[in-house]
């Protein structure tokens, strides 16, 4: 089950004052002090982060994600494959006449504290009978850790994540001439060290 963003991030957790000064370019006596601002702010940055949101199943930042099935589990329960999971936006089905129906919010909830978390059916509550056909369910929900300059912060990103993408921007730097997808296929040991130490059971904290 693949998740799609519908809305993508609108923010970084790595600021570009923050990756200069982790690439170690300073103003003083350097001319790629703002040469290199693009490259770091619209390449690097986002792109470290979408490598570690890969490896760890996880987004990084709030963004806003759709999965489809073909039906409602007979078990009740559905698991949800990007986390940390912060809110249900909806839940649409398609009957047997072909209209599609939204579920209202009393008839499901989040469960936030599982890892991985998952949306489960309200008390006496039964899912309804979807057609028979492919994707006939689809389920939008917003996922991610909070932005340094969000206010107030939900959910803080966990400062080992922040380390990681630090190191991996630099990697990313300091191997340009190698093309940043060689230089994402040989990702130096530390950064995934840094990114499975909170790695827990089946799932993520």
């Amino acid at each position: 089950m693949e998740a799609e963003i519908v809305v993508d991030v609108t923010g970084e957790q790595v600021s570009l004052v923050d990756a200069r000064r982790h690439c170690n370019i300073t103003a003083e006596g350097s001319p790629l002090f703002h040469e290199d601002d693009a490259l770091l702010e619209d390449i690097l940055i986002p792109a470290a982060r979408e490598w570690c949101e890969e490896y760890t199943g996880l987004a990084f930042a709030t963004k806003t994600l759709q999965i489809k099935i073909d039906a409602f589990p007979e078990d009740g329960d559905i698991r949800l494959p990007i986390g940390p999971a912060l809110s249900i936006e909806s839940v649409v089905y398609v009957d047997d006449e072909e209209a599609e129906i939204t579920l209202a919010p009393t008839d499901y909830t989040l469960d936030a504290a599982s890892v991985p978390q998952w949306l489960i059916q309200a008390n006496d509550v039964t899912w309804p009978v979807a057609k028979e056909v492919a994707n006939a369910v689809t389920i939008r929900y917003q996922a991610g850790y909070s932005l340094p300059n969000e206010s107030p912060v939900v959910k803080p990103l966990p400062k080992t994540f922040r380390v990681a993408m630090l190191m991996l921007i630099v990697h990313l730097y300091e191997n340009r001439g190698a093309g940043v997808e060689k230089a994402l296929s040989e990702v130096p040991f530390g950064v995934k060290s840094m990114l499975d130490w909170k790695r827990v059971r089946r799932g993520w904290a």
